[in-house]
């Protein structure tokens, strides 16, 4: 899996891994570990940390060895370029003239299309959606407003 990686993304998985291993013995404890994800401004509970120590210590040592690591974080980095791949395409679908933004008129008549009717209060709840999503108020969704609004967990 990390064959798949850039040689950028494989510089900055090393550096995050170094920045975290402050004893430099090549293997990251559970401290080391949370107070690297403490200095993200995240403060997971006492089971949150052992939840993410038991997903990157693969070989349940109770240390993460660079090796883990790498594993862990390509199989994040695929995962967050595929669901790039998803969003772009969902975007696509709507995005019906190629422009790189969906407009109102778009967005309806996608949705449309599924074969629902479509009563005064759904097509106002369109509207509230289409100005939710279109934060910049130009009048039209552009593609990170789009993951933001409709892709996001």
């Amino acid at each position: 899996m990390a064959e798949d990686l850039s040689k950028e993304e494989m510089e900055e998985i090393r550096k995050t891994f170094n920045i975290l291993d402050k004893n430099h013995d090549g293997r990251l404890s559970k401290t080391e570990l949370i107070k690297g994800i403490h200095l993200l401004k995240v403060n997971p509970t006492e089971v949150e940390a052992e939840d993410i120590m038991t997903e990157l210590d693969l070989d349940g040592d109770g240390l993460v060895t660079w090796e883990e690591y790498l594993k862990a974080l390509s199989a994040q980095i695929k995962k967050q370029a595929y669901e790039e791949q998803l969003f772009l395409q969902a975007f696509k679908k709507f995005d019906k003239d190629n422009s790189g933004f969906i407009d109102k008129e778009e967005l309806k008549s996608v949705l449309k299309k599924k074969g629902a009717k479509w009563t005064d209060d759904d097509l106002a709840f369109l509207d509230d959606l289409f100005l939710e999503a279109d934060e910049d108020g130009n009048g039209r969704v552009e593609y990170k407003e789009f993951v933001k609004t409709f892709c996001d967990q």
